[in-house]
């Protein structure tokens, strides 16, 4: 497993609040899980520190087509109680090629909602 650390709210990369964990071996690269930075942070605090990210990780996440509208990113973050989604393209659904946090949807979907009323 591999994991790439990330922000939903533009943090710096040094201090992320989310971070990607990614297959090795024949799933190299596939999407495992998000961890939020908390959960690692709990862990260690719970003295904890010594368990592997396998021992972190729950459920994959529920993910989001690159070509889905606004709409359903909002409906899916609702249903599902994510802070972050995971954004995959049709093609390979187990490569993650961004990642959508609550704030980028809001903030593009109020733009989207500005536009149609100007």
């Amino acid at each position: 497993m591999d994991a790439h650390g990330g922000s939903g709210n533009r943090e710096t990369e040094a201090d992320p609040s989310f971070w990607a964990v990614l297959g090795g071996g024949d799933e190299a690269g596939a999407l495992v899980d998000l961890l939020m930075a908390h959960e690692i942070e709990e862990a260690v605090l719970d003295e904890r520190g010594e368990e592997t990210l396998a021992a972190l990780i729950s459920t994959p996440p529920e993910t989001i087509f690159a070509d889905d509208h606004l709409d359903e990113a909002i409906r899916r973050l609702g249903v599902h109680g994510q802070q972050l989604l995971p954004v995959v393209a049709r093609g390979n659904s187990r490569h993650p090629i961004g990642v959508l946090g609550r704030d980028d949807i809001f903030q593009a979907y109020s733009v989207a909602r500005l536009s149609e009323q100007a």
